[in-house]
């Protein structure tokens, strides 16, 4: 099943796929990228997602567009509305694209997001994520998972605020979250 574009607005950000206003800024967004996924403190707890120049970062940018016309994952930017600057990203990768990767019971839709280091501290992917697993409720995804360095103590602290449950370590490094999305996610957050 493939999943239909989540678009959301939250203050002064915006969560979208890429679109006409990135493509007039093809360059920038992929300069944008670089800096984001070659970043130290964003990568701190992902170093094999490290791009190592602009050229990789264009690369990235032209797989994100592939993969998501193709279904096998969908990469949404997240910009400032006004300026278009990207401040992170999310990926949602389908249950076909993790079984190619991993061995697992079940195979839900997972979630992987990125912030600039500039964001991080303000509650942007706090107030994003229950947004967008509300979005994916709607398109009958009912399970979403995610995986996260057990030391990553402010990734942990979102999806625990977004309503995601520890379930299980996934590796030596990793533990598995996963949140049912058709729950009132308020009431996950008020109840954590």
């Amino acid at each position: 099943m493939m999943i239909e574009p989540i678009c959301l607005e939250h203050e002064h950000w915006q969560v979208h796929p890429f679109g006409p206003r990135e493509l007039n800024r093809h360059d920038a967004l992929a300069r944008e990228i670089y800096q984001l996924l070659s970043d130290q403190q964003t990568l701190r707890f992902l170093p094999g997602k490290r791009l190592r120049s602009v050229a990789d970062a264009e690369d990235w940018l032209k797989m994100s567009i592939l993969n998501f016309h193709c279904g096998k994952s969908y990469t949404h930017l997240i910009t400032e509305k006004n300026s278009g600057l990207l401040t992170g990203v999310i990926d949602i990768i389908p249950p076909a694209t993790s079984r190619k990767h991993y061995v697992l019971e079940q195979y839900p839709y997972f979630i992987e997001f990125y912030l600039r280091r500039e964001a991080a501290g303000q509650n942007l992917m706090s107030s994003l994520l229950p947004l967008a697993l509300k979005a994916l409720a709607q398109q009958d995804i009912g399970q979403l998972a995610a995986v996260i360095n057990r030391r990553n103590h402010a990734a942990r602290k979102v999806l625990e605020n977004s309503g995601f449950i520890y379930r299980a370590p996934f590796d030596a490094l990793q533990d598995l979250y996963l949140a049912e999305t058709g729950h009132d996610l308020a009431d996950i957050r008020r109840a954590g």
